[in-house]
């Protein structure tokens, strides 16, 4: 058995739930090449101009500058439904019909950003792998909890061998409530037989620690590798830190194990 140390705080837990773009995955090289690619496909298929664009870009979250998203933007933490949603809005505001808008973002939009990404697009944070496998050691239980499709998700996790250390995935299309609605949480903690003092949530957004405090988590701890800023992140953290890689696995009587860099 073993502990959670995140700084010089000791944290007895029985469960850590991640989010995973932005947290366990590197969220700006993933995502920034897709946002831009879907984005641009649309306005360009619509005959739209750089007003377009430029609406788009921001009302999504997209930073065209920086290939980066914008933090707490819809395309940072939305699920696929309100993502499109905000696209169909716009496209109607410039002037296409519902019909029209929505066509356009079903066939020039959604297939490029849900599209399974190449494996070299898949890049982890830290030695991700060795710390699931201490947690494991360590019989602390690992939940996810993402907006993302399972299939997609299932894909993301096989490319980086880690699917063996998940004891239980929540994804936006699976009959739950997704962020920030506590039903993930409470979900994850039912199937581990934890209670959600002994639960741990981290995350890059605002909405990943907001669905642990409205399920009532011993601790949330917001990372600073995804969307999120510390200013946008600290009204709902109990610690915020740089990265996974300051989380340590401690044994009794054994050495800590951390996420190396």
């Amino acid at each position: 058995m073993g502990n959670l140390k995140i700084g010089e705080q000791l944290l007895d837990v029985d469960l850590i739930i991640f989010d995973k773009d932005g947290t366990l995955i590197d969220f700006f090289y993933l995502w920034g090449q897709k946002a831009r690619q879907s984005i641009e496909t649309l306005v360009q298929q619509v005959q739209g101009d750089a007003l377009l664009l430029a609406t788009v870009c921001t009302r999504l979250g997209c930073d065209l500058k920086t290939d980066n998203v914008v933090s707490d933007s819809d395309m940072a933490c939305a699920s696929l439904e309100m993502v499109q949603k905000t696209a169909v809005q716009v496209l109607q505001e410039w002037g296409l019909s519902w019909e029209a808008a929505e066509t356009a973002v079903q066939t020039h939009f959604t297939p490029i950003l849900m599209a399974l990404p190449t494996a070299e697009m898949i890049r982890p944070i830290g030695a991700l792998s060795d710390f699931l496998a201490q947690c494991q050691q360590a019989a602390i239980k690992v939940g996810i909890v993402t907006s993302d499709y399972r299939a997609g998700t299932v894909y993301a996790l096989d490319v980086l061998n880690i699917q063996n250390y998940i004891d239980v995935l929540v994804c936006g299309d699976d009959a739950l409530e997704n962020k920030p609605s506590p039903a993930p949480v409470w979900y994850i903690a039912e199937q581990c037989q934890v209670e959600p003092q002994k639960i741990l949530v981290v995350g890059d957004s605002r909405s990943d620690l907001t669905m642990g405090k409205n399920a009532g988590v011993g601790y949330c701890v917001g990372v600073l590798t995804g969307a999120g800023t510390h200013a946008s992140l600290q009204p709902v953290a109990d610690m915020i830190i740089d990265s996974i890689a300051e989380m340590q696995v401690i044994f009794s009587g054994s050495d800590v194990v951390a996420i190396a860099d």
